[in-house]
């Protein structure tokens, strides 16, 4: 008895969850038939299209991102990570002639890190990306998000199949981002050490640093994976020594100090 229980409970589950299944496909099919597409919903009243989006996620292809670039639609959406947002408010930017217009129509994640704006530059594919570049595009999206009206998932892109899952490139972002925010603490923790210098550059005198407390000097800052790079901090008495190099033609007392070099000071 107890087996034939299992068995009709199991069977009754896989009832339950088929005709939500069909539910949700016929759910799909109404919205779609009433004119729902992803792009009008993410223009219905903020309550109304969270609660849309929630029952059944929206999603648009690449191809129909494509038809969203100013040109052939008043509608101007872009991609980044492979979510889609309408940014037709910000049409001064994304409109076609204005400065980010390659942006519309296309999720070109990379090119927020690249800054190649033309032909091949423009595409969502992140390989080779550091960590701290991939975390950078998540603070971008971020952006999208608080600014801009959330649109739904790409599809057929580097992020998600055509079907809306999570592809491989998805995967590897999230672990690259995960190990981005593990390098920006790191760092961070590496430059509170030593407070940093004020600077100012004008052409006429070239670079000046100065601490209110404390004098400038170049220290070492010494990255995570082992990558070390210069800049000008502000240090006490207490905390100098034979490795924190005083500027040239700059009095070690001076809390002032003019880089008459042209370039950057660090």
């Amino acid at each position: 008895p107890t087996n034939r229980n299992v068995s009709e409970g199991a069977r009754a589950s896989m009832a339950h969850f088929g005709w939500i299944a069909m539910a949700m496909a016929m759910a799909a099919a109404s919205w779609s038939l009433l004119g729902l597409h992803p792009v009008r919903v993410a223009r219905l009243p903020p309550l109304v299209r969270r609660n849309l989006q929630r029952i059944l996620p929206s999603q648009l292809s690449v191809q129909e991102l494509q038809k969203f670039d100013g040109k052939r639609s008043k509608t101007i959406v872009l991609g980044i990570l492979g979510e889609a947002f309408d940014v037709s408010k910000g049409e001064k930017f994304y409109a076609p002639g204005n400065g980010y217009s390659c942006f519309a129509g296309k999720d070109a994640t990379r090119a927020f890190i690249t800054g190649e704006f033309e032909g091949s530059g423009l595409t969502d594919n992140v390989t080779g990306l550091q960590p701290e570049q991939l975390l950078s595009l998540d603070e971008w999206k971020q952006f999208y998000h608080e600014k801009y009206i959330y649109v739904g998932r790409v599809t057929g892109g580097y992020f998600y199949d055509e079907r809306g899952e999570p592809t491989e490139g998805y995967r590897e972002l999230q672990e690259g981002i995960v190990e981005g925010k593990k390098i920006k603490q790191l760092k961070k923790a590496e430059e509170d050490k030593f407070a940093a210098c004020n600077s100012k550059w004008t052409k006429e005198t070239g670079s000046i640093v100065w601490c209110k407390e404390g004098f400038p000097r170049r220290v070492t800052i010494h990255k995570p994976r082992g990558d070390t790079y210069r800049r000008c901090a502000c240090l006490t008495t207490e905390q100098m020594d034979n490795t924190h190099e005083p500027y040239p033609d700059c009095p070690e007392s001076a809390q002032t100090c003019e880089i008459k070099k042209q370039g950057k000071s660090k």
